[in-house]
């Protein structure tokens, strides 16, 4: 399977710049995920023009290129014959594309937009391009991503896992590999690689304490999937802000999907949303762990006829007005997704450049501070319930 692509920009995601190369590259992802075997014959020539719609140069230009990494062997009378899994690549050999690997879930358009800007501003000024590599929420496909990546002559890599460790040992794969690259917010246990991250734990506990200071006291999470370590450093510093403040934690207040039941962080807030309101429980705020489920937070209350703000108060993280305009607008913190793009970059083109430290990982927490706004106002003595089929809820 070819590794699934998107187009941000000017930069090249995905697509190659020359046929030969993306034909290249598909054959090669062929190979390294066993579909073409040790051992396999490739189709004829123009066999290879009739399936992929290109010219007899093009193909034969591509099997030069397997030929020089050491993946075929043309053979006379016979044709191309698989004779490795595996690219014989050295540094000297990569290229100057750094692949953007991204768990890619339906909410996520903002989210990897702004990672993408915040790269894009650092490498176009080294010459580097950008390949988006988009795994969908399927862990089969984030492992035969990580296989490519292990076996391609790509520069580098910036990597956002998908949530829970499904493809663990492909990421000591990849670490084996050498192939340089540093991890985007999520932590995987025992992979020794250099990551940056909001202080998610701060951040959180930020955000709770402002709507305790409020005169808040029943303060919903939005959790959403429980597995994922973001996720969980928000909730412990929602849980450690209710601990200063002496209150006790309910777990009534604590909404979650299980990864069967995920169908995207905005669907996932609204879905929440939904159930929260209709149980019955009394809340006045809601700490939605994610911008995503705020987002679907917010369209489930307006949907409730409650006003944001006025109503219920709502904050959630990441920054992300620049792609969502005011009317994505709530208290939310400041270390946005294109503060992570940049300095993953960064931290990146140091190693690729040989001024990181040697076999040392670096874990770069990035400041966050909330943005208050009026999404997150004093409660109201009593919630109005208009045009909603509940009992009013009361501080």
């Amino acid at each position: 399977m070819e590794p699934v692509s998107v187009q941000f920009g000017k930069s090249r995601v995905g697509k190659s710049s020359t046929l030969h190369e993306a034909l290249t590259e598909k054959i090669e992802q062929q190979i390294s995920s066993a579909a073409l075997a040790v051992g396999a014959l490739l189709p004829s020539e123009r066999r290879l023009c009739e399936i992929h719609r290109v010219s007899r140069n093009t193909v034969r230009q591509a099997m030069r290129n397997l030929e020089s990494k050491g993946l075929i062997a043309r053979q006379p009378r016979k044709g191309a014959v698989v004779t490795s899994a595996s690219a014989h690549s050295t540094k000297s050999e990569r290229t100057n594309e750094i692949a953007f690997f991204v768990a890619r879930e339906a909410h996520a358009d903002a989210t990897l937009a702004g990672l993408h800007h915040g790269m894009e501003s650092v490498l176009d000024d080294r010459s580097y391009r950008v390949i988006a590599l988009i795994n969908g929420t399927r862990p089969d496909i984030e492992r035969r991503n990580l296989e490519y990546l292990a076996t391609s002559a790509l520069g580098g890599a910036i990597i956002l896992p998908s949530c829970g460790y499904d493809n663990l040992e492909a990421y000591f794969a990849l670490l084996r590999s050498r192939v340089p690259f540093v991890l985007v917010q999520r932590k995987l246990p025992g992979i020794q690689a250099d990551i940056v991250r909001m202080d998610d734990f701060k951040g959180s506990r930020d955000l709770t304490t402002h709507l305790l200071q409020q005169g808040h006291r029943r303060v919903a999470f939005l959790l959403g999937r429980r597995e994922c370590s973001v996720m969980r450093a928000r909730f412990e510093g929602y849980q450690a802000a209710l601990g200063e403040f002496n209150l006790p934690y309910d777990p009534a207040l604590r909404m979650e999907v299980t990864a069967e039941e995920s169908r995207g962080a905005i669907e996932n807030g609204y879905r929440m949303v939904k159930q929260l309101l209709h149980s019955g429980i009394a809340f006045t705020a809601i700490n939605a762990g994610a911008a995503p489920l705020a987002r679907g937070a917010m369209a489930a209350l307006s949907e409730a006829g409650l006003e944001v703000g006025n109503d219920i108060a709502l904050v959630g993280f990441e920054n992300l007005d620049r792609w969502w305009g005011k009317d994505g607008t709530y208290t939310t913190t400041n270390a946005s997704q294109e503060d992570l793009g940049r300095r993953a970059a960064e931290i990146l083109i140091e190693r690729l450049e040989g001024k990181g430290g040697k076999g040392v990982s670096v874990e770069e927490l990035l400041p966050v501070e909330p943005i208050i706004r009026d999404s997150s106002r004093r409660p109201l003595n009593e919630m109005r319930c208009r045009r909603v089929d509940l009992p009013c809820l009361t501080i």
